[in-house]
């Protein structure tokens, strides 16, 4: 019986402990309220901040990215010019793109290439209507312009224009109600670079952005005046070596009345809207080889030797099927393709088959042909996609045929139709 007492002694005294937690815990809270907030340490703040961004900010990095947020969220209205010069490794040679880029609240964006015959896209939204267009404008789409940038992002179309223009990396995170958070989306460490003197004596305070998707970016942001960003750069690493792509902004106009025309869209000649302006683009520009002298190629075989196209002008039409490993259409794609072939040389077709891959190892290719069972398929290897270049692929699979005089009679972007395939190899012959 003593037993049980002490028992039931210890529960009560547990029951009354819990009481106890339970009604100091709201009092607590109320009293915190009455209060008002408690003064929160630096080194908390800065915690908080870095779990913004999704990682690690130093102080001297997010004092930076504070005043650049307030800076441009503090603006009615900005303009500048913008210039892209991309590098690959350690070669001399440079592309260079260059254009403008203009904003006003709450919804008012134009992204606009300088060269109108580029592959460049534009993006403009006048406050009513948004247009997004491929290759500088010749195709492009019209809809309801949403009623501030924000909700443009979650448009397809939109994200796939940005993606060709100088937008990126940072401009439209500028443009965002929250400037700081937009420029940390994804970040996982934020570290400070120091200050540079770049030319026009002006100086920059630097920042270094690594995310959990896509390469790092070093921002650049002026120091000696308004924090408007100066220089941006980032790098990408593939089996193809080193891209660094560097954007510097110039002529800032920060609050000024801009032109009329700043937001308004001409179509240009012969411009055609579309409801897919980029597929349209893509279609359109792989076409524009029809009817032209095929690009002469020398590529190494898999098998060894050479595959030319040279040597089969006046004698049989060839047929390239551009192909990776990596691409999961390019299996059905290719297979159609060797069937097609082998049904037109069954019924005395005169073509040549080749399956041209994009820039992998020859183990990689071996394998692909091996698992479709197109083992005697010859195969050549564009190990720097040269080729794929002068065809204009920019995607795979991508199949051209060649005719016997050696011109481009059909190009097909996708999975073929074999029997239409069937009927385009049978023309390019001469049958």
């Amino acid at each position: 019986m003593r037993r049980w007492n002490l028992i039931l002694l210890a529960i009560a005294v547990l029951a009354a402990a819990a009481l106890l937690v339970r009604g100091f815990g709201p009092r607590a809270e109320r009293d915190g309220r009455d209060r008002g907030p408690a003064t929160r340490p630096a080194a908390t703040e800065t915690r908080d901040k870095a779990a913004e961004a999704g990682g690690r900010v130093d102080p001297r990095a997010g004092a930076l990215l504070d005043r650049v947020g307030g800076f441009y969220r503090g603006l009615e209205r900005f303009a500048v010019r913008v210039r892209l010069a991309v590098s690959r490794g350690d070669r001399s040679g440079r592309r260079t793109r260059a254009g403008s880029f203009s904003f006003e609240r709450p919804n008012r964006l134009a992204i606009r290439p300088r060269d109108a015959r580029g592959d460049q896209a534009i993006v403009i939204s006048d406050g009513d209507r948004l247009v997004v267009g491929a290759r500088a404008g010749a195709h492009y789409r019209v809809s309801d312009a949403p009623a501030a940038i924000e909700p443009m992002r979650n448009d397809r179309a939109f994200q796939r224009a940005l993606k060709r223009t100088l937008a990126r990396p940072g401009l439209l995170a500028l443009t965002r109600r929250d400037p700081r958070k937009a420029l940390l989306v994804g970040a996982t460490r934020v570290e400070h670079l120091g200050d540079e003197s770049i030319a026009g004596g002006r100086k920059v305070e630097r920042v270094r952005i690594e995310r959990r998707f896509g390469p790092p970016v070093v921002l650049a942001f002026r120091s000696n005046g308004p924090p408007v960003l100066e220089r941006a750069r980032l790098e990408t690493r593939s089996r193809r070596g080193t891209v660094t792509y560097r954007y510097s902004y110039r002529d800032w106009r920060l609050d000024e009345p801009l032109p009329a025309d700043t937001f308004a869209f001409e179509a240009p000649a012969e411009a055609e809207e579309a409801s897919l302006p980029f597929a349209a683009a893509r279609e359109a520009e792989t076409r524009e080889l029809e009817g032209r002298e095929a690009p002469d190629f020398d590529l190494e075989r898999l098998r060894g030797g050479r595959g030319r196209l040279a040597e089969h002008a006046g004698e049989r039409a060839v047929v390239l099927d551009f192909f990776a490993s990596w691409c999961a259409p390019c299996r059905p794609a290719t297979r159609t393709v060797a069937r097609a072939v082998e049904a037109a040389e069954a019924n005395g077709v005169a073509v040549q088959l080749y399956a041209v891959n994009l820039a992998e190892e020859p183990a990689k290719a071996r394998a692909f042909m091996r698992d479709l069972g197109l083992r005697d398929v010859p195969v050549l290897l564009d190990r720097d996609a040269a080729v794929a270049e002068k065809y204009r692929v920019r995607g795979v699979p991508h199949t051209v045929v060649i005719d016997v005089a050696g011109d481009v009679h059909d190009v097909h972007v996708g999975v073929p139709e074999a029997e239409t395939l069937r009927e385009k190899i049978r023309a390019a012959a001469g049958g």
